[in-house]
């Protein structure tokens, strides 16, 4: 029965390595360095025998004692241990595993109080960041010589109370930041003060599209109906070729009634020319019907150029720009209204519809660069040649000045297409532009 007991209690004890991973998940959990050292203090006593254990903190190359096993706060001007500090200090530099000590180590030449120290040997385990940063030691003391496996246990722990401990301590750079982080604030302060009167060029962006250079104005020749249109969108055409035809019903009718009053008016005279040598009224009447035939002259010519003019003919070669032919095809259109545009693919131009509370940006020869839908990835670049001194409507709403740019390229785009122009006007002050908008915003909502 003795002996089955004694078997179960050997089961119920923990073993070193149950010990070490309670040890190692203590130091993890820890909230504060405090309450680290403390479980470096107490803990570890429960891993190897030790009568006394000390935990000390690196700062500044100087060590300062954090805890003492069994006991909850230390006593800093304690002469022993001041002392103890002292002693740690000497023992300490350069150590990087642990090594093992005796009171007279500790004691060195003129630290007598250690003599009160009731242990003879001690074991230093200096703890150490990933990058060979000193972050502070722990101080083991017995009176037992300290064995080789235990050594190797204390030093794997440290390691793990090293890690634990990193995650509390500042690394220096950060204190030297600390010491001087009154001077970053002016610095920045100046830093902004002088990028704010860099020269940056004033730009604005607008949307453009391409149209002809110089484009031909097809317009309607008489008010009527347009009966067909000849030609398609953007084919190309010939000077001369029919573009056109309008509704010619009524001035055909026209034409066939000044006709037959010419044929009237010219019968009359040739009567009243017969009559004329013998008919004196006949002869007073003569001027009279020689006047009705040269106005039925002119009315059948007005007819006659009416009825030319219901076919539109092309005045050069180029494409056709406009929009659909079902939009005009049976539309009545008064005289002088645009119907079309001829214009050649090779001289196109950008035009720009520039808001006018970016006006400010316009200058004469200002450098333009357009980024179309179809391509915005392949900017063009453009320079300004005039715009208009008037702002007019734009679709969409609100008023805007049109510019036209030159564009240099050799394979100029297409006609019709659209997208965004950046027009860059002259250097301003970096503020200048960050507060430009801002600026206008209040100014339009104060009323100043």
């Amino acid at each position: 029965m003795n002996m089955n007991a004694e078997m179960q209690m050997q089961r119920a004890a923990p073993s070193a390595a149950e010990i070490l991973l309670a040890i190692e998940a203590a130091a993890r959990e820890a909230k504060d360095l405090v309450e680290l050292s403390h479980v470096i203090a107490n803990e570890t006593r429960k891993l190897v025998r030790c009568g006394q254990a000390a935990v000390f903190r690196w700062p500044e190359n100087k060590a300062v004692l954090l805890a003492i096993s069994s006991l909850s706060s230390v006593e800093r001007t304690s002469p022993l241990v001041q002392d103890l500090e002292a002693a740690i200090n000497r023992a300490w530099p350069g150590a990087e595993q642990p090594s093992l000590l005796t009171i007279d180590d500790l004691r060195g030449g003129d630290t007598n109080r250690l003599v009160d120290l009731a242990y003879g040997h001690f074991a230093l385990c200096p703890l150490r960041a990933r990058d060979g940063r000193p972050l502070g030691a722990m101080l083991l003391g017995r009176n037992e010589v300290w064995s080789e496996r235990e050594l190797k246990l204390l030093q794997h722990l440290s390691g793990a109370y090293a890690h634990a401990w990193a995650a509390f301590d500042r690394p220096p750079r950060m204190k030297f930041g600390l010491r001087r982080r009154k001077f970053l604030l002016p610095c920045i302060l100046a830093a902004v003060f002088l990028l704010s009167f860099v020269p940056v060029p004033l730009t604005a962006l607008a949307p453009c599209e391409i149209v002809p250079l110089d484009p031909e104005t097809v317009t309607a020749p008489i008010e009527g109906i347009i009966q067909t249109i000849q030609v398609e969108p953007n084919q190309k055409i010939e000077a001369g070729q029919g573009l056109i035809s309008f509704v010619d019903t009524t001035i055909r009718g026209r034409l066939e009634v000044a006709e037959r009053a010419v044929e009237v008016a010219a019968a009359k005279e040739r009567r009243l020319q017969q009559a004329a040598f013998d008919d004196r009224n006949a002869r007073r009447d003569l001027s009279i019907a020689a006047a009705e035939l040269r106005l039925a002259n002119a009315e059948r010519d007005a007819a006659v150029d009416q009825l030319t003019r219901t076919r539109v003919m092309a005045g050069r070669s180029g494409l056709a720009v406009f929009a659909s032919r079902k939009d005009w095809e049976g539309r009545p259109v008064s005289m002088g209204e645009r119907v079309m545009q001829i214009a050649s693919p090779d001289h196109v131009q950008v035009r720009i519809d520039m808001p006018v509370k970016d006006a400010p940006v316009v200058r004469d020869q200002a450098r333009v660069r357009v980024y179309l839908d179809s391509d915005p990835l392949n900017p063009l670049d453009a320079r300004l040649e005039r715009a208009t001194y008037h702002a007019t409507p734009i679709a969409g709403g609100g008023l805007a000045f049109v510019l036209y740019g030159h564009l240099g390229e050799s394979v100029p785009p297409r006609i019709g297409y659209r997208g965004t122009a950046q027009v860059f006007g002259d250097d301003v002050p970096l503020i200048y532009y960050l507060m430009r908008r801002p600026l206008t915003a209040l100014r339009q909502m104060v009323g100043l």
